[in-house]
């Protein structure tokens, strides 16, 4: 029960039906201090909301990188999520603003806010605007595919930006991330990218695949299919994209996958891919 209790006042904390908090007030809102709370998290806890402050000065330089780091292991880690759940769910209890800049649950989910941080690449390092700016074209708001849109009754739980997705643009961009010589940048990028060589290749596989708005499968897919011949000397090719894209399109125009559309129209309700009509 006293799990469920958690859970529960976080979720009424941090509602992601509503704006994310603002992460510079985040951080300077007080910090309940659960008796249970392991010493090291405690610890840890208070050093990312110093950074956070830190960053928040406005001629500060912030290490983007750092914090983002930071931002995943309080997110990921099983011991100190449970900490950084704990702290949520006491702020709720008493009524008080969201402590923990950069973080809110999403699904029940603790995740990393990437929308919080995008506004200090743009004023931190070169390698931090490079990351951000790629990361507003490749990621989404919690740092996952923008070419996958979450949908519940679609097998997996999400549907393919098929026929709008800006496929060049996304490769582009994970470039530029990845290119970046902090290892926290380019190691998300390369997961990226990983998830856009599996993303493909599962279009390939078929048998179907949920589109998220009904358009033209193939738009896009052409180029990505010829990246493994570089556009110019500095053009990295891309033989994983290439292959994947390549099949992902033979077995679009070919019929081999069915694509089944979650929207007919932009702000239609879904009733493809499972979803209740």
């Amino acid at each position: 029960m006293a799990a469920v209790h958690v859970l529960l006042a976080v979720a009424v904390l941090a509602d992601p039906g509503r704006p994310p908090p603002d992460p510079c007030r985040a951080a300077a809102a007080p910090l309940p201090r659960p008796a249970e709370l392991p010493r090291d998290a405690a610890r840890a806890v208070d050093a990312y909301r110093a950074a956070w402050r830190g960053a928040c000065e406005p001629k500060a330089t912030p290490d983007v990188a750092a914090l983002l780091g930071d931002a995943e292991v309080l997110a990921a880690d099983a011991r100190k999520s449970r900490a950084v759940r704990a702290i949520a769910a006491a702020a709720a209890e008493r009524g008080g603003e969201w402590p923990l800049p950069g973080i809110r649950l999403v699904d029940g989910e603790l995740a990393v806010d990437w929308g919080a941080f995008a506004p200090f690449g743009a004023r931190g390092k070169v390698d931090d605007v490079r990351f951000w700016r790629g990361a507003a074209i490749a990621a989404d708001g919690s740092g996952g595919p923008a070419w996958l849109e979450h949908a519940p009754d679609a097998p997996g739980g999400a549907c393919v930006r098929l026929g709008t997705a800006r496929w060049r643009d996304v490769v582009r961009a994970l470039d530029d991330m990845e290119a970046t010589r902090a290892a926290q940048y380019a190691g998300r990028a390369r997961t990226l990218r990983d998830e856009l060589v599996e993303t493909l290749a599962g279009i390939g596989r078929g048998p179907v695949v949920c589109g998220c708005l009904r358009a033209d499968p193939t738009t896009g897919l052409h180029a990505l299919a010829a990246l493994d011949a570089p556009e110019g000397p500095d053009a990295p090719a891309q033989p994983a994209v290439a292959e994947a894209a390549r099949a992902a399109l033979d077995a679009v125009q070919s019929g081999r996958v069915k694509v089944r559309w979650l929207r007919d129209a932009p702000g239609a309700e879904p009733t493809g891919c499972g979803a209740a009509p």
